[in-house]
């Protein structure tokens, strides 16, 4: 093996190595988000998997954003009832 064919692998080994390492740093956020979303600190991902943890966690995030549509529908109900009976709608 000549000099440029053995400077050829270590870029490549380079290239996979800083690639695992931004694999392993995306992987290490997206594990932070799910705990967040699971209030647990990973443990949810942990006894379970990342990929029920990720369905599990978009059906609370669907929940919340369903609440939350009920909470701003009543508000805006009850806005819409005080302003007619103060006489401006």
């Amino acid at each position: 093996m000549d000099h440029k064919q053995i400077q050829d692998i270590l870029n490549a080994l380079d290239r996979v190595i800083n690639e695992k390492d931004q694999l392993q740093a995306e992987n290490q956020s997206f594990s932070n988000v799910l705990a967040i979303i699971h209030r647990d600190g990973g443990h949810y991902i942990t006894k379970h998997g990342h990929k029920k943890a990720s369905e599990d966690a978009i059906a609370i995030i669907s929940k919340l954003k369903e609440e939350l549509g009920r909470y701003k529908a009543a508000d805006n109900a009850k806005m819409e009832i005080t302003k007619a009976s103060e006489g401006g709608g």
